[in-house]
């Protein structure tokens, strides 16, 4: 380690205030073990912090980060703490490769393991365990035994097999999380062996994990691998999105790794500082298209008809009738029958009264009862119905009618199982997501910011998948387009707009280049000569596609790759040669930074905390060219009121926005769907 290159580290610019707190109330000592766990919003100068943080404790570190794109900007950050005329000593103090140990070290989480040794590494600690447990019970005596009951359970009771060894994982994850290393290391991969040799051999006291939150399983079992082989290690979590949405498991996992926050900023303080972007969220909704609200209608007939049909039976009705006469047996068991199983009871009542039963004087009908049935209350109904009575009858007939129950309610994404019903995606939830009607108001949006922002517009549109997957267009292929939702579907409608068209927008996807056919020649000069400037070795040329307006860029070469040409397109994004970019979120979401970037259309359905906060950072970054930034950012969502189901992307919306804060019109910070519309929120909770 260079000791004297190394002390020698000064950020060149003053640090902004929440980044002064976090460095004066996290006070670090060399001499003692420390855990520090700090979030804050995508541009709020993490890595900055994160290398103060290093330099201050003075001892060779490693950091670990989600992707090579983030991975290269602490190597580019790290040269604010040098002189502009000392920058070639970055090289003598980042390494980005194992094989060659630096005082600072970064690289990706997935040098620690790929998915598929994660999962073997997992399910080799589970059959450990396993086999651990059958010797304790006296199933079995020695290894060789426990090993040959699980290859024959393996082989003759698959299912029974899987149930059994996923549950092994839970417990194995559990248990390598807190236990003794040496046991640890003896099950990692070799890979992942040698690296903590090579890290803790050289002297590395310091782990900074940056975007934390994907710290889970085998990284999160093989960094504490790490830090439990030394003795005063200083282990940094950072991250934007903390995993908010995550089950109690996981977050109890994650925690118990980096401990509690100890330091939040969150984005509207970031934003009151001057160091992002003001923001403002706009909603734009539609309706489904002629040929998917022919669909849905027909899906909500066949519904209504079936209701119709059993609700009138005296089959039906008698067996809703026996089960309120057992739950009234006496003054009391009513209340217990409601405590056990409320939404059943409920359900119960609202169908006696709509059939104008008399009800027993122990039940007390409160103001629930009273309102119309909906799907939800069939559903328990029906539930209780098919699996109490249908599937246990000898009557082939009473099958069928299970059998039709069961269509019914996968209609709507409900699936009837023996342990009752489980919920799966819906064909109307894939036309409510993906309607085509989206793309449509993708054009509008477009066409609105292009007359107000004119030639400052630097607009975003984001998808989930470059195309539907086989699986999902084979549910709505007669109602959906193939390119529907997917990134190829909105980049044709915008290049197809005779207005839109003028941005000369660009889809950027893991495949490849889509270009507007209008200015390929300019947009193929401005590559190569970006392609010269940078030094990278590749060939450019195009082709046409099935699509009039569309050409595909067509890359060889040593340096064509995915990191490159979308470097190469966010370049030409900030220089304004083009001003769309049509892209999925697991390509430009994480890591990828446009400081021009004043629109986003987010097209995806991610609705997790982490994800949302990954997307929404996309924009906030301030832009040196136009300190008047606002950021605009669109939600476009479906809805058809008519439909038993038809709010589906409105709960979406709901759930995405949950976590994040915004400024209502009295200045005061409010949470969830206040902050994208008071009175559309107010008017939700009205209705329940």
């Amino acid at each position: 380690m260079d000791t004297t290159l190394f002390s020698q580290l000064q950020f060149r610019y003053p640090f902004r205030l929440y980044q002064k707190q976090i460095l004066e109330r996290l006070a670090l000592s060399g001499d003692a073990s420390s855990r520090l766990h700090i979030v804050a919003p995508p541009g709020s100068g993490k890595t900055i912090v994160g290398l103060e943080l290093i330099k201050r404790l003075g001892k060779k570190a490693v950091v670990f980060a989600p992707n090579t794109t983030i991975q290269l900007q602490w190597k580019k950050q790290l040269g604010l703490f040098l002189p502009e005329d000392q920058q070639q000593h970055v090289e003598e103090l980042v390494s980005l490769t194992p094989h060659e140990l630096q005082s600072i070290n970064v690289f990706t989480y997935q040098l620690l393991a790929t998915p598929d040794q994660n999962n073997t590494f997992l399910d080799d600690a589970a059959r450990s365990l396993w086999r651990e447990e059958l010797i304790v019970a006296r199933v079995v005596t020695t290894e060789h035994e426990a090993q040959q009951r699980l290859e024959t359970l393996s082989t003759q009771h698959a299912r029974s097999y899987s149930a059994e060894l996923q549950k092994y994982r839970k417990r194995a994850k559990d248990r390598l999380l807190s236990r003794d290393h040496a046991n640890v290391e003896s099950l990692l991969h070799p890979n992942a062996r040698a690296l903590i040799e090579n890290l803790v051999s050289a002297g590395v006291e310091t782990i900074v994990l940056d975007e934390v939150h994907h710290l889970l399983d085998y990284w999160a079992i093989t960094v504490n691998a790490l830090a439990l082989r030394i003795p005063k290690v200083h282990l940094i979590g950072l991250t934007a999105t903390p995993p908010l949405s995550a089950t109690n498991d996981q977050k109890e996992k994650y925690l118990s790794l980096m401990g509690d926050i100890d330091y939040q900023v969150p984005t509207p303080a970031v934003i009151k500082e001057g160091n992002l972007a003001p923001y403002q969220d706009l909603i734009y909704f539609v309706q489904p298209t002629a040929v998917e609200k022919g669909f849905i209608d027909s899906i909500q007939l066949h519904f209504e008809a079936f209701i119709a049909e059993i609700s009138s039976e005296t089959v039906f009705i008698e067996f809703i009738q026996q089960i309120l006469r057992e739950a009234t047996e006496a003054e009391s068991s009513w209340r217990k029958f409601f405590q056990q199983d409320q939404l059943f009871a409920i359900a119960l009542v609202k169908f006696l009264r709509q059939k104008q039963k008399s009800l027993p004087g122990c039940v007390i009908v409160i103001s629930e009862m009273k309102k119309e049935m909906g799907l939800d209350d069939w559903a328990v109904l029906l539930k209780k119905y098919a699996l109490d009575y249908l599937k246990l009858s000898g009557d082939a007939s009473r099958h069928l009618i299970l059998d039709r129950i069961k269509g019914v309610l996968k209609q709507f994404g409900l699936v009837l199982t023996e342990g009752g019903i489980r919920t799966h995606r819906s064909p109307t939830d894939l036309l409510f997501a993906y309607s085509e009607a989206k793309n449509d108001a993708v054009i509008e949006i477009l066409k609105t910011e292009m007359s107000s922002l004119g030639d400052e517009l630097r607009v975003v549109v984001m998808t989930d998948f470059e195309k539907m997957s086989v699986s999902a267009n084979k549910i709505v292929k007669s109602v959906l387009d193939p390119e529907a939702g997917g990134a190829v579907g909105v980049f044709k409608k915008i290049v197809h707009d005779a207005h839109t068209t003028e941005l000369e927008p660009i889809l950027i996807t893991g495949s490849g280049v889509l270009v507007d056919a209008d200015e390929l020649p300019t947009i193929l000069a401005a590559m190569r000569a970006w392609q010269k400037k940078h030094g990278f070795s590749f060939r450019l040329s195009s082709e046409r596609t099935q699509f009039e307006k569309m050409h595909q860029i067509v890359g060889s070469g040593a340096d064509w790759r995915t990191s490159v040409y979308v470097r190469m397109v966010t370049d030409l994004f900030e220089e304004g040669v083009i001003r769309c970019i049509v892209a999925t979120r697991g390509l430009i979401g994480e890591g990828w930074n446009s400081l021009r970037v004043n629109t986003l259309i987010d097209l995806t359905t991610v609705t997790t905390s982490t994800s949302t906060n990954q997307i929404r950072g996309r924009a906030l970054r301030l832009d040196p060219q136009w300190s008047r930034k606002l950021a605009h950012m669109w939600y476009v969502v479906c809805i058809d009121t008519s439909y038993e189901k038809g709010d589906q992307d409105l709960q979406r919306l709901i759930k995405k926005h949950q976590h994040f804060y915004g400024i209502a019109e009295d200045g005061s910070l409010i949470k969830g769907l206040n902050h994208l519309d008071e009175l559309l929120a107010s008017v939700l909770h009205r209705d329940g």
